[in-house]
């Protein structure tokens, strides 16, 4: 199984938005973003690099396959 790259939240939300994910709202630092047919991904914005956990559960969600 290949390493799982370091995101930022900046990076994760430039990658959900070349998927077809669509800015929906805003909560505090957080940001949501939706797409027909997945669950709504939220995004902290703290401006820093996001824990592996973290990225992992956002790309799973998402459909995104990331592999290196």
């Amino acid at each position: 199984m290949p390493k799982l790259p370091i995101f930022t939240d900046k990076e994760i939300i430039s990658l959900l938005e070349q998927n077809g994910f669509l800015f929906s709202r805003q909560k505090g630092s957080h940001k949501i973003f939706r797409k027909n047919g997945f669950p709504p991904i939220s995004v902290p914005c703290h401006g820093r690099v996001l824990k592996k956990g973290l990225t992992a559960r956002i790309l799973k969600d998402s459909g995104i396959d990331y592999s290196t």
